[in-house]
């Protein structure tokens, strides 16, 4: 199930990145509300907004939100804050209620 998941989405990480987001190169931090630390069984958030080099503007929140029984909802929305490729920001849409601490 595991590999059938990932061969579903893996291809749409190119769009993502190359038709949805935008060039690394030039990009300042305008606001970031600070490092949180994620899947640890608590209530954080994160909030970054970023300037390209064209005076464009975009945004990343995500958030990690407990629910009951030792679960947690995970939510990311905007453009991830870093460049893993080094080269494009790719947009980021997640919503995942079915998270559990381990």
């Amino acid at each position: 199930m595991v590999a059938c998941w990932w061969l579903w989405r893996n291809p749409g990480y190119g769009f993502d990145a190359y038709v949805l987001g935008f060039d690394a190169d030039g990009v300042l931090i305008v606001s970031d509300s600070g490092v949180a630390d994620f899947d640890r069984g608590r209530t954080v958030s994160r909030l970054v907004v970023m300037q390209a080099a064209d005076g464009r503007r975009y945004f990343s929140y995500r958030r990690d939100q407990m629910l009951a029984d030792n679960r947690f909802a995970k939510i990311w929305i905007g453009w991830h804050w870093a460049a893993n490729d080094g080269h494009r920001h790719m947009i980021k849409v997640m919503f995942n209620p079915f998270r559990s601490v381990s």
